[in-house]
């Protein structure tokens, strides 16, 4: 009873002081209350707490830093599967933020110490040589590289020729994995680089064979939305279509996004099979072929 009533008086001397809106009220307290107790119901409290207002204040001036001290807390928590995505959101949407480089040493260390993923480590320090060269812990960074010859366009190209095992017949789950992970590590460091929008397509293309759908969806939608101009957004734009139509069954969506490639591609040769498959949302795949080949 007593630290809640610190937390009160805590958030309102703050409040006051800084002039912060009432929406933080409960976000102050619920750090003050972690700060004296960290407890589980306390820890659920506060990222419950963060959670909400960065969903309501995207932008705001303190979002980052609050994100990065969610992602702390989440992987303080084992909680490795959100803190993983917060590290990553940090390092894809706020690049140049004071937070960046601490996100990007928290990841490396996620991927090493509670991950065992050796690979997803060393493409991190590799990113973080290359997006912060002049940091203050880059040469301590690639002292930690140990084959500062194996960076993220071989990891890619080695990966990517292993997903499927001619030997099985079968996709390798794992490599594709690993090949989804680099190619978003690979994108949240070098966004700028002439082969990320192939990278992450090509990532989207894995995790629609591995039936990862909706990571297929969030692949192809950052190509549309970052890389407009690349050459690999068409495709991505008729597989957001394809996805939601063929495996998600999303006709919507499917709609929106082939109507959005026949508009900005129209000579594409994927043209004509967006507008059939455009015309026929919805009907079962036996239909479409006996039409076809009614028509034919």
């Amino acid at each position: 009873m007593k630290s809640v009533f610190n937390a009160l008086i805590f958030s309102f001397l703050f409040l006051s002081c800084t002039g912060e809106p009432a929406e933080n009220d409960a976000l102050s307290v619920a750090e003050f209350a972690y700060q004296e107790s960290p407890t589980a119901a306390n820890m659920n409290n506060l990222t419950a707490a963060y959670t909400e207002f960065l969903e309501k204040n995207p932008d705001a001036p303190k979002a980052t830093e609050y994100r990065l001290k969610l992602a702390e807390i989440q992987m303080q928590n084992n909680r490795f599967t959100e803190a993983l995505a917060n590290f990553k959101t940090i390092l894809r949407d706020d690049l140049k933020s004071p937070q960046a480089p601490k996100a990007a040493l928290n990841l490396a260390e996620l991927y090493k110490t509670k991950l065992n993923n050796p690979l997803g480590e060393a493409a991190v320090y590799q990113g973080f040589t290359q997006a912060f060269p002049n940091h203050g812990k880059v040469g301590e960074v690639k002292a930690k590289i140990v084959n500062d010859t194996l960076n993220m366009a071989k990891m890619l190209q080695d990966l990517g020729g292993r997903i499927y095992s001619d030997e099985t017949n079968r996709i390798d789950y794992k490599v594709g994995n690993d090949f989804i992970n680099i190619a978003e590590i690979h994108a949240v460091f070098l966004p700028d680089d002439p082969k990320t929008a192939e990278y992450l397509h090509d990532a989207g293309r894995t995790a629609g064979y591995m039936k990862s759908f909706p990571k297929a969806i969030d692949l192809y939608r950052m190509v549309v939305e970052k890389y407009p101009n690349d050459a690999q957004t068409a495709n991505s734009t008729f597989m957001l279509g394809y996805t939601y139509d063929n495996d998600l069954k999303d006709y919507g969506e499917a709609r929106k996004y082939y109507e959005m490639f026949l508009s900005k591609y129209p000579s594409h040769d994927l043209a004509a099979s967006a507008k059939v498959l455009l015309e026929n949302l919805g009907v079962p795949d036996d239909e479409i072929i006996e039409k076809l080949q009614k028509n034919g």
